[in-house]
């Protein structure tokens, strides 16, 4: 039957310790100002004879110098159910003939890190998923100390990151963000191996050097392909120091050039809508005005005439003066009633027949049915609000005017919510898309044209064959420049400068996908862990997650790289019969 100290250390894992006694002991400890009941196991220990006084980079046996420290040490252990466990030894230093004086080796120390092998990996393998901040409370301690047990952790299970830069061929180059205020860092991918080959704080031309010289002669012209977004600093470092290499950009920046370039064709397109819907209501309000200005004359002139014709003598045959009188009367009716069926509006009511209205509406009878006259007046009334009611204040236009604006609205409203429409695939596009790509092509034949533009361009990229590509790109390339379109003729000579690395893509069939998929997993991790303040544990981090390296956990199954390799090949076609599917149903 196995002892209580016996199963104490196979559960901790750890392998030549000698137990001499293992304590519990009740405490208690404080948190966020708060005190807690927090029960430890003491278990002091010391290293078998055999690997006691060993040098702990060559492993041989040494000479005693003296003690490290004037009492024992502590080193924190895997919990048990929770509850601590703590590691008590008074390590020793010894004079290695080869490496000087060192701390001897101990069995259960990660390094100079105060915790074991065990609990670093336990705590590495949950940043991974979760934030520091539930990792520090779930494993009781302070969230800066989990980084230092990442950097542990990562340094102890790859010694030698520079490891990676051996044996490079195809590389991806990418710089992303990894705090607020435009922090960036460079990443370069290994395609080949799928995993990070080296990451570095900024970006540009010094920072990608930085790698450039990292590598020797004989592994800079074993560099075959270098892949990225369209940096000129990529380029030129490319053309410096990999002279083998074929420069490839990625299709997904270029269609994201083109996507811009359509975005400002149709943003221009709206604007240019809005600014003649406004400087039309400008005009029509403009000659509205007129018109009533006009219409007040024409009524001041007709009282004026009426009240001169109230003044001759009714009886009697009618004068010379009194029939040239009403014919003007006659002459300006008809002026006036021509001007409003031209204008197309109601009876103009002026400011001061409105207020007059108002002040006559003040001295009814509020019981009762309306006299003919309560009735006129509250028409005046009505008419004259009719006329000034708009959202902006000002006065309604004319039915023949409102007419037209509420048209070239319409017209400029239609750009509005086509962003999909004009970015997706038109495999992928609902009938809903479709319809409105139909209303762009009728009202608005430059964004059309520019999003024919986009569509032949992506076609080309699609392309397997160099020399067709080449031929089709060079077509497009001159249509685009003779096309009119102010933003499509400067994507051309974009394009043109980006050639020679398009082509090398389509012949390849190389892309930076993956390195733009890894960044999405570095800004994943650094979002889970709610930031970092030290480079060095984030990129420490970064490696174990974007690698095949595998955490050693105690009891605890764990996949190999290569059955993690077969389990992402499953998952990704899984994923794309899950997307066929649902393209299908969509064109159905």
């Amino acid at each position: 039957m196995a002892s209580g100290v016996s199963v104490m250390v196979n559960a901790l894992g750890i392998k030549g310790m000698h137990v001499d006694k293992v304590e519990y002991i009740i405490g208690e400890s404080v948190m966020y100002g708060e005190w807690y009941r927090r029960d430890y196991i003491s278990v002091h220990a010391r290293p078998y004879k055999r690997i006691r006084e060993r040098c702990p980079v060559c492993g041989k046996k040494c000479s005693q110098y003296d003690h490290k420290a004037p009492a024992e040490v502590a080193w924190r252990a895997n919990s048990l159910n929770g509850v601590p466990v703590y590691i008590y030894y008074r390590p020793v230093r010894i004079e290695c003939p080869d490496h000087g004086v060192l701390t001897e080796y101990i069995p259960w120390a990660d390094g100079r890190s105060h915790f074991t092998k065990g609990f670093n990996d336990e705590v590495a393998f949950l940043a991974l998923t979760s934030p520091k901040t539930v990792v520090s409370q779930f494993m009781g301690i302070n969230w800066r100390t989990v980084g230092n047990c990442i950097k542990a952790a990562h340094d102890r299970i790859e010694p030698d990151v520079t490891e990676r830069l051996h044996g490079l061929k195809r590389i991806c180059v990418d710089e992303t963000s990894y705090h607020k205020g435009h922090k960036y860092i460079t990443v370069v991918y290994d395609i080949d191996r799928n995993r990070v080959a080296w990451v570095h704080e900024g970006f540009g031309q010094e920072i990608f050097r930085l790698f450039c010289e990292a590598l020797t002669e004989e592994e800079r012209d074993r560099i075959e392909v270098v892949a990225g977004d369209g940096a000129k600093w990529i380029d030129s470092c490319t053309e410096t120091y990999f002279r083998h290499a074929s420069r490839c950009i990625d299709f997904f920046h270029v269609v994201g050039w083109t996507n811009d370039a359509l975005d400002r064709v149709k943003n221009s397109a709206k604007r240019a809508a809005e600014n003649e819907v406004r400087r039309l209501e400008s005009e029509f309000r403009k000659i509205e005005e007129e018109t009533e200005k006009e219409h007040r004359e024409i009524k001041e002139k007709l009282d004026e005439a009426y009240s001169q014709l109230k003044q001759m003598p009714v009886r009697g045959r009618p004068s010379r003066q009194k029939a040239e009188l009403k014919a003007y009367i006659l002459a300006l009716e008809k002026q006036l009633e021509d001007l409003q069926r031209m204008d197309g509006m109601e009876t103009s009511i002026s400011d001061e027949e409105y207020q007059a209205a108002l002040a006559e509406k003040e001295t009814f009878n509020k019981r009762g049915r309306h006299t003919r006259r309560q009735a006129e007046v509250l028409t005046i009334i009505a008419v004259y609000e009719q006329q000034h009611s708009s959202p902006e204040g000002k006065a309604k236009l004319s039915d023949v005017h409102q007419k037209i604006l509420d048209e070239k609205k319409a017209k400029a409203e239609e750009l509005k919510h086509t962003k999909y429409a004009l970015g997706m695939n038109p495999e992928n596009l609902s009938n809903n898309l479709k319809d409105k790509l139909k209303i762009i092509e009728a009202s608005h034949p430059d964004v059309y044209a520019a999003y024919r533009l986009k569509e032949e361009l992506r076609a080309i990229l699609h392309m397997k064959s160099r020399e067709m590509a080449e031929a089709e790109l060079d077509k497009w390339i001159n249509k685009a420049k003779s096309c009119g379109i102010v933003q499509f003729e400067a994507l051309a000579e974009k394009i043109a400068r980006h050639r020679q690395n398009i082509l090398n893509s389509v012949e390849l069939q190389m892309n930076s996908s993956r390195s733009e998929a890894t960044n999405t997993t570095i800004k994943s991790l650094i979002a889970t862990a709610r930031g970092f303040r030290n480079l060095g544990n984030m990129f420490a981090l970064i490696y174990l997650r974007c690698s095949d390296l595998t955490i050693p956990l105690n009891n605890r199954y764990q996949p190999s790289a290569q059955k993690q390799a077969e389990l992402r090949e499953l998952q990704n076609a899984r994923k794309k019969a899950r997307m066929e599917k649902k393209r299908t149903s969509i064109q159905a």
